[in-house]
C-alpha cells in the first residue's frame, strides 16, 4: 500500500516528461514551419520592437529622426523609411515574419516589455556592450523567416542608445537601404533580366550594366548609351557617357552642373520641334540645390550626385541620380544618371530602382582582374 504514491508519482513524472518533450518538439517544428516561409513587408519598412518607455523616449525619439529623414533630391518630401512599432508581447503573426524587424532595448529599464527584448540577447554580447558602448548593435539573419534581417541596437542606459542611435544614424540608415536594394534587385533580376541588352552593352562599350527586361534601348553612339522604361504614367531612363579626364575640379558642384547641363543639350534636346522649343534637360538649381556625396563606386572615386532636372522650358521636371567617377589608368571620367519623369507618383522607390540597376555598372577591365 506504500508503494502507491510512489508508482503514482513516477507515472505523474513520466506522463509530464512526455508531455514536455511532445511541446518541445511541436516547438521546434513550428520554428522549422516558420522558417520555410518567406520574410514579408512593405517597400522601405521597418518593424520597431520596443517598450513604451523606450519608443517614447529619447531612444525612440533619436530613431525617428535618423529614419524618418527626408530622402533628398526628389521633388516632393518623402520619408526614407516608414517605421511600426509594436511591444515585444505583441511580436506575433505576420508581424515576427517582416523583411526588417529592429529590436530597440536597454539594461537599465527594468519594465516587463524591455525584459522581453533583453531575453532575446545573449549574455556574452550583453557583456561586451557594458565593457565598451560603441558595440551596441548585432545582426540576425533569418530569426523567424527565410530572407529576414532582424538588427538589435542596445545600450546599458537609455541615454547611452539615444546618444548612439544619434551618432551612428548614418550607419543606420545605409544598412537598411543596402537591404532594401538589395530586395528590389533581386526581385527585379530574378522577374527577368534583358541579357542579350546586356551582351550589346558589353560588346560596343567597356563596361557592363545588368540592365531589367522592361527598359529598351534608345540610342547608342561609340561614348553614350541611352536605356529607357515607359509605361503610361512612368518614364525612367538611364544614360552613360564616356569622356576624357584632364582636370579634377570637373566633380566640384559648379563643375558637375556645367557638365551636366551640357550633356543634356547635347544628347536630349527636342529643340528643332517648332512645338516645343527649348525643350532640352537642365539641372533645376534655384529651388534645391544638387546635393553631393563622395564615395568608392566599385573600386572608383565618384562623387554622387542628387537633384531636379526639367526641361529649358519647364514643361517637365523630375528627380535624377547620377554618379560621376575617374578611371585613372584609361584618364577617363564615366558619368552614369538615372532619370524620372512621373507626375504625381511618388518617387521614393523609383530612385531606388534606378539606383539598383546603375549599382551594377562595373568596367570590363575591373570585372576581368577581379575574375
Amino acid at each position: 500500500m506504500k508503494r502507491a504514491p510512489y508508482f503514482l508519482l513516477l507515472f505523474a513524472s513520466l506522463c509530464l516528461a512526455g508531455v514536455l518533450s511532445s511541446c518541445k518538439r511541436n516547438e521546434q517544428n513550428r520554428e522549422k514551419n516558420t522558417l520555410s516561409i518567406e520574410s514579408r513587408g512593405g517597400f522601405h519598412e521597418i518593424v520597431v520592437v520596443a517598450d513604451s518607455l523606450t519608443w517614447t523616449g529619447r531612444p525612440g525619439e533619436a530613431l525617428r529622426e535618423a529614419l524618418y529623414d527626408i530622402i533628398p533630391g526628389l521633388p516632393q518630401p518623402e520619408n526614407r523609411f516608414k517605421l511600426i512599432h509594436i511591444y515585444p508581447s505583441a511580436l506575433q503573426s505576420f508581424l515576427k515574419l517582416h523583411h526588417n524587424v529592429l529590436f530597440l532595448t536597454s539594461f537599465d529599464n527594468k519594465s516587463t516589455e524591455n525584459r522581453r527584448n533583453l531575453a532575446r540577447l545573449k549574455p556574452e554580447t550583453i557583456e561586451a556592450a557594458k565593457k565598451d558602448p560603441t558595440q551596441f548593435m548585432s545582426l540576425s539573419k533569418n530569426l523567424y523567416a527565410n530572407g529576414q534581417q532582424a538588427l538589435f541596437v542596445y545600450s546599458p542606459t537609455q541615454e547611452q542608445l539615444a546618444n548612439n542611435i544619434r551618432q551612428y544614424q548614418n550607419r543606420l540608415r545605409q544598412h537598411f537601404h543596402d537591404l532594401e536594394r538589395e530586395r528590389v534587385g533581386t526581385k527585379m533580376y530574378s522577374a527577368q533580366e534583358n541579357k542579350k541588352l546586356g551582351k550589346f552593352i558589353t560588346n560596343h562599350h567597356p563596361f557592363a550594366l545588368r540592365v531589367p527586361m522592361a527598359y529598351k534601348l534608345v540610342k547608342n553612339e561609340e561614348n553614350f548609351i541611352w536605356l529607357r522604361f515607359l509605361e503610361q504614367r512612368v518614364d525612367k531612363s538611364i544614360f552613360i557617357v564616356r569622356l576624357p579626364y584632364n582636370n579634377p575640379k570637373v566633380f566640384e558642384l559648379e563643375q558637375f552642373v556645367s557638365l551636366r547641363d551640357s550633356l543634356g543639350f547635347q544628347y536630349f534636346n527636342d529643340g528643332k520641334r517648332a512645338i516645343l522649343p527649348d525643350s532640352y534637360i537642365i539641372t533645376e538649381n534655384d529651388n534645391m540645390e544638387v546635393e553631393a556625396t563622395k564615395l568608392n563606386f566599385n573600386g572608383l572615386y565618384a562623387v554622387e550626385y542628387r537633384g531636379l532636372w526639367l526641361l529649358k522650358n519647364q514643361s517637365r521636371g523630375g528627380p535624377f541620380l547620377g554618379y560621376l567617377m575617374v578611371d585613372k589608368s584609361n584618364k577617363e571620367l564615366y558619368y552614369i544618371e538615372g532619370f524620372i519623369d512621373a507626375p504625381g507618383e511618388d518617387k521614393r522607390a523609383h530612385i531606388v530602382e534606378l539606383e539598383t540597376i546603375i549599382r551594377t555598372f562595373v568596367l570590363q577591365e575591373q570585372a576581368q582582374k577581379a575574375s
